[in-house]
């Protein structure tokens, strides 16, 4: 939560070698200059030492691919809701691959 009590998501990436600095800078890059209504915003990032975190805007349903592949007995996404997120007519949270 920053000091406004404006609700964020953070991801942590936990992989420091080469693939986690190149995941890190691509997910800047690409996801920081893509602005469309289905995605989630970055909002900003975070280096010390060895730690680096993406500040993304908060989406209280969570991340797409908990919705699309739920745990058994839990709410998932409907299929007619599936094509519609598919075809662009519905609006949909885009979070990455899930968790870091």
């Amino acid at each position: 939560m920053l000091p406004d009590k404006t609700t964020v998501a953070v991801k942590r990436i936990s992989n420091i070698g080469v693939q986690g600095k190149r995941e890190f800078c691509t997910e800047i890059a690409v996801i920081g200059n893509i602005h469309h209504v289905n995605l989630v915003k970055l909002w900003g990032f975070c280096v010390q030492g060895s730690k680096r975190l993406l500040v993304y805007e908060f989406m209280n349903r969570g991340s797409l691919d908990r919705q699309l592949f739920a745990a058994v007995g839990t709410p998932v996404l409907e299929w007619g809701e599936r094509v519609e997120i598919a075809l662009g007519r519905k609006n949909c949270v885009v979070v990455g691959r899930g968790p870091a």
